[in-house]
């Protein structure tokens, strides 16, 4: 596997609107935290906070979104890292393209790592199939 890049930590979370320090947890409607039972960003799940949102014309998947603690990393870049999966633009407005960890600009596909992934819950972390992390 090729050396890969160090990945900086942030030392705050990105989204202006929560902006907590590494180690906190982050805030109601923070568009970064994730659901600790899906992987998938937790604002989507609520209404308002620490309720679920609830629509009683259908079908819902009964799950608690928890709530988690910004690690200095958006979701999916340490394990699109380890798994050399990155991606990079041509343009500043171009498409994202799969690329070398080495090419200038390249950044983690953590878009990939969501797409084909498996969440773990318990972990808290994606996991990816052979054929991907083997890429």
């Amino acid at each position: 596997m090729p050396d890969l890049p160090r990945l900086p930590a942030a030392s705050r979370c990105p989204d202006p609107d929560c902006h907590v320090p590494i180690g906190a947890e982050h805030l109601p409607g923070c568009g970064v935290a994730v659901c600790v039972s899906t992987g998938h960003q937790r604002r989507l799940h609520l209404d308002g906070p620490r309720r679920p949102l609830v629509d009683l014309g259908t079908l819902v998947d009964v799950h608690l979104c928890g709530y988690t603690v910004w690690t200095g990393h958006l979701p999916g870049v340490v394990e699109a890292a380890a798994a050399g999966l990155f991606v990079h633009r041509d343009a500043a407005d171009g498409p994202w393209i799969p690329c070398a960890p080495a090419i200038p600009g390249a950044a983690p596909d953590r878009t990939r790592v969501m797409n084909t992934g498996t969440w773990d819950p318990i972990r808290q972390r994606w996991h990816l199939p052979a054929e991907v992390a083997a890429r």
